[in-house]
């Protein structure tokens, strides 16, 4: 089943892409998308490489228990709990 960007984004999974595997190579995703319907109309690449990325400690902290909640639900499923 094809999810949503919204989806995507609130699930954490933006964050986490960021986070773990663009922010520390110093880039960042940046998608543009329209704020009604969280279609997305094109995205960019941020940075130059050569600083590291982090987010504030609000939205780091958030975007952990988002993307854990769906990892931990994906487990959960696959083990039939």
């Amino acid at each position: 089943m094809a999810r949503s960007f919204k989806e995507f984004r609130e699930a954490g999974l933006l964050w986490a892409l960021n986070r773990y595997a663009l922010h520390p190579q110093g880039f960042a995703v940046s998608f543009t998308f329209d704020s009604e319907t969280c279609e997305v109309l094109g995205w960019d690449l941020l940075g130059d490489g050569t600083e590291a990325w982090t987010f504030d400690e609000e939205t780091d902290d958030s975007g952990f228990e988002r993307f854990t909640k769906l990892i931990n639900e994906a487990k959960e499923k696959e083990s039939g709990s």
